[in-house]
């Protein structure tokens, strides 16, 4: 006599709920013993190949990386003290530009490149500034490496990573630029003009100079670094500051 699954199951022999109800228990049972395998497994040998450390759910969550300000030395402008004396005006060209920035003999680097703005058909130029010291090493063989060097804002004393260029349909409003003295370490020069109404209107130009220093504090500033040192305002007023610096660098500095 065969009987059906159908037929193990009815109301005379167990109740219609009977079945899933296994089922159930089953899967748990099964669930159980696979997490206790699983847990001894990884808990012998922590170090065992292919190991995973799966997190701790009961673990209070790692907080967030807390991220320091940099804090402003609150550098002011200060009136430029005239110097005199011979200089020249270093052009950097867009690309790899080489110049001995610390007078160690050893040639640096200043990288030009250009970028659109995105919001207008005006493009801008970019300065990134690297000095190779044999003093700056990171490896066990002492190998010297390119290390960035910052500038500091002649406006608030932030640190600034890259230079950048500031420019509108009728010339440049800010450029950057390098002036070297005999026997003079390079000075690095920051010319600003004040916006007014517009990118055309003629406004006040100011130079603003700086001096490469070495770093020796254990702080955010990095090992080279140009600190400001002082500005000087153009006579007259420009449309572009690289007029002003044609006209009135040489006078002025």
């Amino acid at each position: 006599m065969k009987l059906s699954s159908k037929a193990l199951f009815t109301k005379k022999q167990f109740p219609v709920w009977t079945l899933p109800v296994i089922i159930i228990l089953i899967g748990v049972a099964a669930y159980k013993a696979m997490s206790i395998g699983e847990s001894q497994r990884f808990t012998k040998d922590d170090n065992m190949p292919g190991y995973v450390a799966y997190p701790d759910i009961n673990a209070s969550p790692t907080p967030s990386p807390t991220v320091t300000p940099v804090p402003n030395i609150e550098a002011t402008v200060k009136p430029h003290i005239y110097i005199g004396g011979k200089f020249e005006v270093i052009a950097l060209k867009n690309g790899i530009n080489t110049l001995d920035l610390n007078n160690d003999g050893i040639m640096d680097m200043v990288l030009k490149t250009r970028r659109e703005n995105g919001t207008s058909p005006h493009w801008y130029s970019m300065y990134n500034i690297a000095i190779l010291s044999k003093g700056l090493t990171f490896d066990e063989e002492s190998q010297p490496y390119w290390h960035t060097v910052t500038t500091e804002n002649y406006r608030d004393g932030d640190i600034l990573e890259t230079l950048s260029t500031y420019e509108g349909a009728d010339g440049f409003l800010r450029e950057t630029y390098l002036i070297k003295a005999p026997n003079q370490k390079p000075v690095l020069v920051m010319a600003v003009r004040d916006f007014g109404e517009s990118y055309a209107d003629k406004e006040k130009v100011s130079f603003h100079f700086y001096d490469l220093e070495q770093n020796t504090e254990a702080d955010w500033v990095s090992d080279y670094f140009y600190r400001y040192r002082d500005t000087a305002v153009a006579d007259r007023k420009y449309v572009d500051v690289r007029e002003a610096i044609a006209q009135e660098l040489a006078k002025r500095y």
